[in-house]
């Protein structure tokens, strides 16, 4: 018995990986610091959202209401981790804020904890940019041609879990069932 719930042990360690992820932002960027690093910093309100169970992201489109970096269309969509702990930033429809965006390597935006994007009023006043003397950009309505919106924004998440936990806990609850199979015969002949 002891043999099986090792053996088990090792295959799950070995063959089943989580990639696991801590949200560490110390020090905080300054107003300055966060305006240089990001891609896109802009002033927006959340108007719907998709998550993807899959990759454990939120996506995210906005309606920008002016922008100081990147944005030029009035219609953008980003993602962030679908959990705090992992640096995900959680908006609700409705919710207003300032944005430090960066590229996230497949042409979409990615916002995070770390990157000053906050609900908080010191995060998110835009007189904060207003010390660094920087012009806001004029929008076109419309998508934004580097970042465009999703194209469903219905609101809530879709499916539930699915893809990458539905096959673990597949291949898991087989695993289980061989092991009871095997303690079975092991009792029967022993």
């Amino acid at each position: 018995m002891r043999r099986i719930l090792l053996i088990a042990s090792l295959f799950l360690v070995v063959f089943v990986r989580f990639e696991l992820q801590a949200c560490s932002c110390f020090p905080p960027l300054t107003v300055q610091e966060a305006f240089e690093s990001a891609e896109a910093v802009f002033e927006a309100e959340v108007v719907g959202t998709e998550v993807d169970y899959d990759t454990f992201t939120r996506f995210f489109d906005v309606r920008v209401l002016q922008s100081w970096k990147g944005i030029t269309g009035t219609d953008v969509a980003f993602s962030t981790a679908l959990d705090s702990a992992a640096c995900g930033v959680l908006f609700e429809i409705g919710d207003r804020t300032i944005f430090y965006a960066h590229d996230s390597g497949d042409g979409t935006l990615k916002v995070n904890l770390c990157s000053r994007t906050a609900l908080e009023p010191v995060a998110g006043d835009p007189d904060e940019l207003a010390s660094l003397h920087i012009e806001t950009i004029e929008l076109t309505a419309g998508a934004d041609p580097l970042y465009p919106p999703l194209t469903s924004t219905t609101p809530g998440a879709p499916g539930g879990f699915c893809g990458t936990f539905g096959a673990v806990s597949s291949a898991g609850m087989i695993l289980m069932m061989w092991c009871a199979r095997c303690v079975r015969r092991v009792r029967r002949t022993g």
